[in-house]
């Protein structure tokens, strides 16, 4: 059985859903349920599945919820660019177990109503590290530690370059290390140079981040 959440799902036919998941086990997979009425597989859901091979995709024969979110507001909007950030970002089928483990406590955090920053900030680290495309808020590009009088600047394919008219003081960074509580301008400096970072490796623009935009308009 695979543990695994549902990233994104859409009618196969007049039966089916035509599923992305994610599984700790197997990774980002695409799958099929049947009986699309009978058998809904919810976002924001943990089950343990079982599927087999078949000629087009792997079907699902057994499922059972583990866990269910129950998400509105912000927090939904939160967990959908979770899971666009995996749809777009994963390889099919390369298991990222801690990558998973911790999706899911975000969730759990989300549906908790924990404040999202720190848990969305977090989650992106990990998820650029998994992928080969992380950087350290401790050192430099060059590996000497951040000097606490110094500021810093980043690019994406190097890291924190020491800049005398820098964006970011080494003090909001080191925080983000684990050596200190971060504050409020912490967790803005980890926002900007997260989005740096996962923007240089996307392709096109995430479609959830527009809609966090049009949210802020409306409200």
């Amino acid at each position: 059985m695979h543990r695994l959440c549902v990233l994104h799902r859409v009618p196969l036919d007049e039966a089916d859903w035509l599923l992305t998941v994610f599984s700790r086990q197997s990774g980002k997979q695409f799958v099929v349920t049947p009986h699309r009425k009978q058998t809904r597989l919810e976002l924001n859901s943990i089950y343990e599945a079982g599927w087999s091979d078949s000629d087009d995709w792997p079907r699902i024969y057994a499922v059972n919820c583990v866990k269910q979110s129950q998400l509105d507001g912000d927090a939904l909007l939160c967990s959908l660019y979770l899971n666009e950030l995996l749809v777009r970002l994963l390889n099919t089928g390369d298991s990222m177990p801690a990558v998973y483990d911790r999706y899911e406590r975000t969730l759990e955090a989300l549906a908790g109503g924990q404040h999202p920053e720190p848990w969305l900030r977090t989650f992106e680290y990990q998820l650029l590290m998994q992928l080969g495309y992380g950087f350290s808020w401790s050192s430099d590009c060059d590996g000497r530690p951040l000097n606490a009088q110094t500021r810093y600047d980043f690019e994406p394919e190097r890291g924190l370059l020491p800049s005398r008219d820098g964006a970011y003081a080494a003090h909001w960074l080191l925080p983000l290390s684990g050596t200190g509580k971060p504050g409020a301008e912490s967790w803005v400096c980890a926002k900007r140079i997260l989005r740096q970072a996962i923007d240089h490796i996307l392709d096109r623009p995430l479609q959830s981040r527009e809609l966090f935009s049009w949210r802020k308009k409306d409200g």
